[in-house]
Parts: C-alpha cells; structure tokens; sequence
C-alpha cells in the first residue's frame, strides 16, 4: 500500500512541472502587473502564460500596454486573469545594478537592462524560448534582468 506522504510527494513534484522554467513580471503601462512567463513577443503583442487562481491561462497582451518586462522568480498571480486575450490552457537585480537615466537614444528605442547595470538599446527585439534576441544578439533570460519598452 502506498503512504499519504508518496502520494503528495509525487503530486508535489507533478504540480511543481506544470510551472513554466522561466518566470517574468509584465508590467502594463496602467502599473497593472502579472507574472507568468513570456513565451513570445511579436511587433504588435506579447504572449504570457500564467497561473491566475490556479488556471494556467495563456495571455495576448497588446504590446502597446506594456512598459516592462521583468525576469524573475515569480510565477502566481492572486486574481483572475485579465480580459485581455485570456485563454485556459492545459529577482531582484544584484546591489550593483544600479538603475541609470535613460538616454536620448534609449528613449526613441526599446531597452534591455543587463543583470550589472548594462543598458543595451534594441530596433529589432524578440523573445522566444532560447532567450531574448536584440538586433541580432541573443542574451540569455538568467543574465537579463528586464526589457523597458519605451517605443510604444
């Protein structure tokens, strides 16, 4: 006979897999925020699954609402999902990346911020599953500390 205790173990494990490897705040302009993880990011939108009271919901979130994109350790919303685009399916940054001013040129683009401070200007930026691609260059997620959309 199986214990109580296996049984939750292995649910445990089974529920813990469910959860996406990457983990991400977006914050809309509104200052609305939700956690999830980005799973794509076009011209016109940004793609989020999350776990919104317990559902696994992907998300359409219209590019143009989103200031930020932070990568974290957070994967659990405490409502429900937002209106938008919602479908059922089945960290802080180290004490040496401190924040700077933008610049006139980080102003006109999108802008990815290093782990370590590091501002990297982006024209052309994608996110996919192998990580963040920025005018050609790919930076890993774990290196990336968030994305500011500033062209929208």
């Amino acid at each position: 006979m199986v214990s109580m205790r296996v049984v939750c173990q292995v649910l445990a494990i089974l529920g813990l897999s469910a959860f996406p490897v990457h983990s991400d705040t977006v914050t809309l302009r509104s200052n609305e925020s939700y956690n999830g993880t980005v799973t794509g990011l076009s011209a016109h939108s940004l793609k989020l699954e999350g776990n919104f009271k317990g559902k696994i919901n992907a998300l359409d979130v219209p590019l143009a609402t989103v200031s930020i994109v932070e990568f974290n350790d957070i994967v659990h919303n405490s409502g429900a999902a937002p209106p938008f685009g919602a479908r059922e399916v089945t960290t802080q940054p180290p004490d040496s990346a401190v924040p700077q001013p933008p610049s006139a040129a980080e102003m006109s683009a999108d802008v990815l911020v290093l782990l370590g401070g590091q501002r990297v200007r982006c024209a052309v930026l994608s996110i996919d599953k192998n990580g963040l691609h920025c005018d050609g260059s790919e930076y890993e997620r774990d290196r990336t500390y968030r994305i500011e959309f500033r062209r929208r």
